[in-house]
């Protein structure tokens, strides 16, 4: 994978910005105080009449070998993977080792507060909920 590509993945998820050193007209990377003032270029352009103009133009450029910076995660938005329906931003899904009243995973998601049972199926309620169907659940299959 190239690292244009790999910089269009990145992006997809998260700003980030160039760490690189600025790089002035003539190549040699800006450091310091000359950081701070990029160098002007005075460049001749020709109309369409034939007429010349001066401009000023500031040189100044990123130097992109050296890599980037993740500023930040960008919001993603989607639905809530334990299936109730809910579009959920950033999502995160806590998975617990149970071992009362038998070995099984609690599976709740932080952003609805949705448990999944120990049977697989979705509980809406609160986490005494959630323990109080895992103790009848137990209960049930011990018979």
């Amino acid at each position: 994978m190239d690292k244009n590509k790999l910089r269009e993945l990145i992006e997809q998820v998260a700003i980030i910005k160039d760490v690189g050193t600025d790089v002035g007209p003539s190549g040699i990377p800006l450091t310091g105080v000359r950081k701070a003032r990029p160098k002007k270029i005075i460049e001749t352009v020709i109309n369409e009449f034939g007429e010349e103009k001066q401009i000023e133009v500031e040189m100044v450029t990123s130097n992109s070998t050296l890599g980037y910076i993740i500023d930040e995660l960008k919001d993603n938005y989607r639905l809530c993977e334990l299936g109730c329906g809910e579009m959920v931003n950033n999502q995160q899904i806590y998975k617990r080792l149970v071992h009362t009243p038998e070995n099984h995973w609690r599976t709740q998601c932080v952003n609805c507060k949705k448990v999944i049972g120990p049977d697989g199926e979705l509980i809406y309620g609160t986490l005494n909920v959630q323990r109080a169907f895992s103790a009848h659940f137990s209960a049930k299959q011990n018979k």
